[in-house]
């Protein structure tokens, strides 16, 4: 977090014994007011994720509900996966949220996932989100962040961006953990000297 208590979530959790659902998520503004908006997004989340079927429809879920008596101004960005270990099928949702990056294992490349997006959550009741597919191969890694990752300044305001950390995660690691290590590793090298000014957030998926 930027300040004592941040607006950055994240969450994984087992669906079934083959399914794992995740979110990487993001709250307008700091503080303690993000800070308890994206509690209660947490916690609308572990209640209907077990409901629905795919990340489309969770996130129609999670945004009629948020939508109500929502904190004025107060929305939230969000990515929702539901990763199948089985057929190394990925289903995502995007309500808003920066792009996914994928990593090949079999070429070492790296690419930005351009899938449909949809506005943020909490906004608007009726709102459509799509749904997006990929087969992935085993190796393949997905890297999820939040914009203090890619928005994150140097001492002279110059920015890491979203090129630097497809380069930061090129080279193969040993684990989603090392992966994710290694970019909060080069952020904090790039900002050598500077303020922190927001929430820095990076998940990892490597299937």
């Amino acid at each position: 977090p930027a300040f004592d208590v941040g607006g950055d979530l994240y969450d994984v959790i087992a669906l079934d014994q083959n399914r794992v659902g995740i979110i990487l998520g993001d709250v307008s503004g700091k503080g303690v007011p993000a800070a308890l908006y994206m509690v209660r997004a947490m916690s609308e989340y572990r209640f209907l994720a077990p409901q629905a079927k795919d990340p489309a429809e969770l996130l129609t879920l999670l945004n009629q509900r948020l939508a109500v008596n929502s904190p004025f101004g107060m929305f939230l960005t969000m990515i929702c996966l539901l990763v199948d270990k089985d057929t190394n099928t990925v289903q995502y949702s995007s309500a808003g949220h920066l792009p996914i990056l994928l990593r090949k294992a079999s070429d070492q490349t790296t690419e930005v996932l351009k899938g449909a997006q949809s506005p943020p959550l909490g906004l608007m009741a009726e709102t459509a989100f799509f749904l997006n597919t990929i087969d992935l191969n085993t190796g393949d890694a997905l890297f999820l962040y939040t914009d203090g990752v890619i928005e994150a300044r140097d001492r002279r305001g110059k920015e890491y961006t979203i090129e630097r950390l497809a380069e930061c995660v090129k080279e193969e690691a040993a684990s989603a953990g090392a992966y994710s290590e290694r970019i909060f590793e080069e952020v904090r090298r790039f900002t050598t000297g500077a303020d922190q000014h927001d929430d820095i957030t990076a998940l990892t998926v490597v299937i």
